[in-house]
């Protein structure tokens, strides 16, 4: 993955600062902490996290590792890319778990939510049917 991505249209000074340090940061083992972010632009860990939410949002590859070396990176190849999805995926199983407890524990269940929990339901049934047959 040799693509040259700039930051461009409607970004802040601290995105940019952010997404200049990211940039640099391919691969894995160039995996760069909040805190580290933090130390080398001198926003809080809290802003940085919600920073690179935005720049996810907006398109920007930015992955992170759960696992040592931690941190946030740019994946320089698909398998780097899908075990950033596998632990996304899997932290969205885990939230329907729970929403889905809250509903079972409270008898309510919000509108609108269960197509988005059935949704991933579906794709992970999807991928372990395709698993099988492989």
């Amino acid at each position: 993955m040799s693509r040259n991505i700039s930051l461009a249209g409607k970004s802040t000074d601290s995105q940019a600062r952010l997404w200049d340090i990211l940039r640099q940061c391919k691969s894995r083992k160039k995996a760069v902490t909040s805190r580290q972010l933090s130390r080398l632009t001198g926003i809080n860990e809290r802003e940085v996290r919600s920073l690179i939410a935005d720049l996810r949002r907006d398109g920007y590859p930015i992955a992170s590792a759960v696992n040592a070396p931690y941190g946030y990176f740019i994946p320089v190849d698909r398998a780097e890319a899908r075990e950033c999805q596998g632990h996304l995926y899997s932290r969205i199983q885990e939230i329907g778990i729970t929403a889905r407890a809250l509903d079972r524990a409270f008898g309510e269940h919000l509108p609108g939510r269960q197509m988005i929990l059935d949704l991933f339901e579906r794709e992970e049934s999807k991928d372990e049917g395709l698993k099988g047959a492989s």
